[in-house]
């Protein structure tokens, strides 16, 4: 089996350089030697300084790296290091590089704003039909993620924390326990402040954030309702707790789907379809497009401060910010896009 196959390499970063980038372009090969090995704060010597290797590096390892970024670069330029060096960690979890079983900088980026914003140019609103079509390619756990965040406007690291408990569905099958803040509000699904990556929130130590400060209850549409019904009547682990979005394999039954199980069956998804252009270019189709492409629907139908309300921007928005009102829900349900036809809809609650 080739080395490509079956990596083991003293030093990853060299062999990425030679596995990977080998058959880039001389201009990308040059900018990721620079980011990885010579410029100012490169990621090899600057873990080298400390005793670190590539195999070592954790979280408060690539919020550290971040920071100095921060320091020494404009804004262009630490998140081109940023995207680099998190693309390179992708790389190596792509190619099963022993020892590294996580993305850091993945994580840090979706769960921390520490690199200031380069405001790139706004991602495309794409036709509805593409959503359709991604939605289509997608196993039945990541195609009722997919929609949810769609309809909520919310992140994927708020989307995998979710829990049964959150998910008030008005049906006979829905009888389990339910947190206070949805538990009045049947056909409602709740976005909380908690939890925080890497400390415990209800038994679990969970792998992501759910980087928002407001406690918000968002209307299932009955779209959202009957997808979410069919998924959990194949859903896998414990019938009445635990997860909403548990992983789709029998070896793995009842845990959480990691936000970075999502993003790379999306990206597989949308590299397929099309959708997957530069790695940088603001058109590609990943989980933060879904955040992006309602909350633009939306805002041309129903008022800025009704959508930042359901999308969690608390210090965006006006007088009655923090409640909630039947006039909101209806408003968002009379509105929120449609994606699959009834006779879909059907067969799927039909079982």
């Amino acid at each position: 089996m080739s080395a490509r196959n079956n990596p083991n390499p003293d030093d990853p970063f060299v062999w990425i350089m030679d596995n990977y980038f080998d058959t880039n372009s001389e201009r990308t090969k040059d900018a990721v030697e620079d980011i990885l090995f010579d410029g100012k704060v490169a990621l090899s010597p600057w873990l080298k300084e400390r005793g670190l290797t590539a195999r070592d590096l954790t979280t408060e390892h690539a919020k550290d790296y971040f920071r100095d970024l921060k320091q020494e670069y404009k804004p262009s330029v630490q998140q081109e290091y940023g995207n680099r060096v998190e693309f390179v960690y992708s790389k190596f979890l792509s190619y099963n590089v022993e020892g590294i079983d996580i993305n850091p900088f993945e994580k840090v980026k979706d769960n921390h704003n520490i690199l200031e914003e380069n405001h790139p140019e706004q991602p495309p609103i794409y036709d509805k039909k593409v959503i359709q079509d991604i939605l289509s390619k997608l196993h039945p756990c990541y195609f009722a993620m997919t929609l949810t965040m769609v309809k909520t406007t919310r992140r994927v690291g708020g989307t995998v924390n979710l829990d049964l408990c959150d998910c008030h569905i008005d049906h006979p099958a829905a009888d389990w326990d339910l947190d206070k803040h949805v538990r009045d509000y049947p056909d409602h699904i709740y976005y909380g402040p908690k939890p925080e990556e890497g400390k415990e929130f209800r038994g679990e130590v969970r792998d992501s954030s759910a980087k928002t400060v407001t406690h918000t209850i968002i209307p299932l549409d009955d779209e959202l309702k009957d997808v979410l019904i069919w998924w959990i009547m194949m859903r896998r682990g414990d019938n009445v707790e635990g997860p909403l979005f548990t992983k789709p394999t029998p070896r793995e039954e009842g845990l959480r789907v990691t936000d970075g199980e999502y993003r790379w069956r999306l990206k597989q998804v949308a590299d397929e379809l099309g959708y997957r252009y530069d790695w940088h270019d603001p058109g590609n189709i990943k989980p933060h497009y879904w955040r992006h492409w309602t909350t633009s629907i939306m805002r041309d139908r129903v008022k800025k401060s009704i959508v930042d309300y359901f999308r969690g921007d608390k210090g965006n928005t006006g007088d009655g910010y923090d409640h909630y009102t039947p006039e909101k829900r209806q408003k968002w349900i009379d509105n929120i896009p449609k994606f699959l036809d009834q006779e879909q809809i059907e067969n799927s609650t039909d079982g």
